[in-house]
């Protein structure tokens, strides 16, 4: 398989992660053989030829036609040869430089985002936001984008619609917060637990089971989602129970949506009712497998027969992000930092400044850090 390659695509010594590339017609068939995933998850470990384990490792399949694979590892330099040994072993042969993937322009700009980029790798949470920041690392994302704009001058309507995208292209590393809210027995505990995978929270059909917040991470078509269970909205008489609804509409208060369930026969909350932050409420009606044919006006749902549970994660995130949420091929910011970056640079064209100094600032302040 001569035409499959392995490169480093960090420096050399320690670092805090060191990132291969696999690239070529064939690499997939070298991954197979190499790498042990975790069922959709990116995260795996690279084993050796006797099946033991070299290292912990996250698996992004690069954004293009061709085969590329990028494997993020620790940060030795010793473990980082070792797995592009094993790769050479099943048939990859050594590059002899990434200049054809970085465009040789001087880009300090471009490469300082490049490397934020690389460094949130190891905690993206899904294939879509690892194919997401390989693609704004590169020239034709946020990266190019930057430094097309400190060479050419900055189009302030490219400037808007980036402005625009920036809550979508940070929501694909930092989780939104969902808390799910209703009366006792509406059905959260359940939905809960089928929405997270994982069996954390006890249900029963006696009120006030749930009494502190649980929460859990999910991932909704690429997006993280933290989500928030906790105790049934009611004038509790337990003082235990009341500070939990205490901590529930605290919860509610913080959410960036809060998803309401309403049970058969009960009363469909209005706005700022029990504490629903008004704009951030969807209002759902749960357990539709006890009342099917009882008349709703919105979304129902299921939790025992899965009754529109896929209708309900699309709302989630769009209520959250809206419509416009396929990133792909397009330059979008995804840090905090990006997005002051980018209010800088429209006060300074407000004001009839030169935005060009504002960027050269940025290619030598520290990297932005998650929020």
């Amino acid at each position: 398989m001569p035409d499959i390659t392995v490169e480093a695509l960090t420096g050399p010594g320690r670092a805090a992660l060191h990132a291969v590339l696999l690239c070529g017609k064939g690499s997939a068939s070298i991954i197979d053989q190499a790498f042990c995933g975790r069922g959709l998850s990116p995260h795996g470990t690279i084993i050796d030829a006797d099946g033991d384990v070299i290292d912990d490792a996250i698996l992004i399949e690069w954004p293009g036609e061709a085969e590329r694979f990028v494997l993020t590892l620790h940060g030795s330099p010793f473990i980082r040869d070792r797995v592009i040994e094993r790769l050479m072993q099943l048939g990859a042969a050594a590059a002899p430089s990434t200049a054809r993937l970085w465009p040789a322009r001087g880009q300090k700009c471009c490469n300082k985002v490049r490397e934020e980029a690389l460094l949130a790798l190891p905690t993206a949470l899904s294939h879509q936001a690892c194919a997401f920041l390989l693609e704004q690392a590169s020239e034709g994302g946020f990266s190019g984008w930057l430094q097309h704009s400190l060479e050419h001058g900055v189009v302030r309507q490219e400037l808007d619609e980036l402005l625009q995208l920036s809550a979508v292209g940070i929501g694909m590393l930092d989780a939104a917060r969902v808390v799910l809210a209703g009366e006792p027995n509406a059905g959260k505990s359940t939905l809960f637990n089928v929405l997270t995978g994982h069996q954390r929270v006890i249900t029963s059909q006696q009120p006030g089971t749930t009494r502190d917040l649980i929460e859990g991470e999910m991932c909704l078509l690429g997006f993280p989602i933290q989500l928030v269970d906790g105790a049934g909205l009611r004038s509790a008489a337990g003082e235990v129970e009341q500070e939990g609804v205490r901590r529930m509409e605290a919860a509610m208060g913080t959410a960036d949506l809060v998803v309401y369930l309403v049970p058969p026969g009960a009363v469909e909350p209005v706005a700022g009712m029990k504490g629903t932050p008004p704009g951030r409420t969807l209002v759902i009606h749960s357990r539709r497998d006890e009342d099917p044919g009882g008349e709703i006006v919105g979304l129902g749902i299921s939790s025992v027969t899965a009754e529109g549970l896929p209708q309900l994660r699309e709302r989630i995130l769009q209520e959250i992000y809206g419509d416009d949420r396929n990133l792909t091929g397009r330059a979008c910011p995804f840090l905090p930092a990006h997005r002051d970056l980018l209010m800088e640079l429209r006060s300074a064209l407000d004001a009839d400044e030169d935005p060009v100094d504002i960027l050269r600032h940025y290619r030598v302040s520290e990297m932005g850090a998650h929020r």
